[in-house]
């Protein structure tokens, strides 16, 4: 692996309990190697792994990886010595950290890299041992960093990520215009977590997609994003599945779509209760949204008018036009 000169991926799957010195071994190698973009390694096991410290040196030398994954063998240590080596590295882009064992003192350390970090664009926690302190220090790193594109940290729902975490972030993407991608799926952000996530969005359009399936908030929250893609004017992709709202709110997404909103492409609202006619309603005017990207609102409003009927702008107009004939005769 030190002497090839055309490998560019590698991806392991480890099965059985690895040796601290394999690793190491690998990291060596990897190291010294100037053709290798993307390493995966794989671990399936439940013994806690410490073998991820080796690559700390991986990233301090190597100038050729694009993308690390390390699923499954990273706790809190490994995560530092990830994190020591991250903030020195000026060509990783992608970096893949999940179903570990990483709690706040090591996203901590992360975060803190990522304040001399100028090139990692998207990284992935989902499933390990985060909580709100972990976040609270990843949103206040964020803050001053305009690289990263995709942060990934669903499933973080048993003891770990709350409405405080949740509020920081929200904090975040009111000064964050870099980020794209949020992912925060079963993580038990509540109602309040939602609002202030919703209110964010009213103030931000760089966001692309937010997924907050399963976060257990209920009407609240959903009615909050309803009105925040009146005025939001970036977000394309909102998934809410499996949280909970009632036929009123479904209805006002729908108003929402029809009436005022031209940039969400997709609207995932399944298990809110919702009337499939409506669910249908919803798919179809997210779909003319993206069938209808590059055209003028007036473009937008005349399709969604062809198969949905006047919007209110038009009967208003109409009214308005028939009072003029009125007071004219």
């Amino acid at each position: 692996l030190a002497q090839t000169t055309t490998l560019r991926k590698l991806f392991l799957l480890i099965e059985s309990y690895p040796t601290d010195d394999g690793a190491v071994r690998l990291a060596d190698a990897v190291g010294r190697n100037d053709t290798v973009q993307e390493l995966g390694l794989h671990y399936h096991g439940d013994t806690v792994y410490d073998g991820s410290q080796a690559f700390d040196n991986l990233l301090l030398h190597n100038t050729t990886l694009r993308s690390l994954n390390l699923q499954g063998i990273v706790d809190d240590a490994g995560a530092r010595a990830i994190a020591n080596g991250l903030g020195h590295n000026s060509t990783l882009r992608e970096l893949y950290l999940n179903y570990c064992r990483i709690g706040n003192d090591g996203l901590i350390a992360i975060a803190d890299a990522l304040r001399h970090n100028s090139t990692l664009q998207k990284l992935f926690l989902c499933r390990n041992r985060i909580g709100d302190d972990g976040l609270i220090a990843m949103a206040d790193t964020l803050r001053h960093n305009s690289t990263l594109l995709t942060l990934d940290f669903e499933s973080h729902s048993v003891g770990g990520v709350s409405e405080v975490g949740a509020t920081a972030l929200a904090g975040l993407l009111r000064h964050n215009d870099a980020i794209e991608v949020l992912r925060l799926g079963y993580c038990s952000i509540g109602s309040a977590g939602a609002s202030a996530l919703a209110n964010a969005l009213t103030n931000n359009n760089t966001l692309q997609e937010l997924n907050l399936e399963g976060c257990g908030f209920g009407e609240e929250g959903v009615v909050a994003f309803a009105n925040a893609l009146k005025l939001n004017r970036g977000l394309q992709e909102l998934i809410l599945s499996g949280n909970n709202a009632s036929q009123a709110t479904a209805e006002l997404f729908r108003d929402v779509l029809r009436y005022e909103n031209r940039t969400i492409t997709w609207l995932s609202v399944y298990g809110l209760s919702i009337p499939w006619d409506i669910e249908e309603d919803i798919d179809r005017l997210a779909e003319i949204n993206k069938e209808s990207v590059g055209c003028t609102p007036q473009e937008v409003a005349k399709k969604k008018r062809a198969e949905f009927g006047p919007t209110v702008n038009d009967i208003y107009a109409f009214v308005r036009s028939f009072s003029y004939l009125l007071l004219d005769d």
